[in-house]
């Protein structure tokens, strides 16, 4: 599957939401793959209720596939609680059939690998890899 990579960690998507930084509406939701990470490690039924929100409004509606990076600050618990969260709004959603990627090493990770949103990648789900198309720097 090849798609663009749009994204961003979803503490900043909340404090961007409804401002003039917010992509438009045609950036959002339609584009595949997405990519997601958490940075401040945020309670999962508090991420939990912010992905209900980004689906009751189409946010997330479009993609096919969600990378989620690994989380930093969570205890192993919490991150399995998150994942699970995840793919349980998904579910909720009628979304089953979307896939979702997660222990990325991207974002705010260490390592951190770099995914350049905007750029065209191609996701191989059964060797694990992600390819970015386009040239990250133009």
């Amino acid at each position: 599957m090849t798609g663009e990579l749009i994204g961003a960690n979803i503490e900043t998507l909340e404090m961007a939401k409804g401002t003039s930084i917010w992509p438009p509406d045609s950036r959002l939701g339609r584009r595949d793959p997405a990519a997601r990470d958490v940075e401040e490690a945020p309670q999962p039924q508090t991420v939990k209720h912010w992905l209900r929100n980004y689906l009751a409004t189409g946010v997330l509606g479009g993609s096919a596939r969600y990378f989620l990076a690994r989380p930093m600050g969570y205890t192993q618990q919490a991150m399995f609680e998150l994942w699970d969260t995840v793919q349980a709004v998904l579910a909720e959603a009628g979304r089953r059939t979307c896939r979702s990627s997660r222990n990325v090493d991207y974002g705010h990770t260490s390592p951190a690998g770099v995914l350049p949103l905007g750029c065209n990648a191609r996701v191989d789900p059964v060797n694990r890899t992600i390819n970015v198309v386009d040239a990250g720097v133009r």
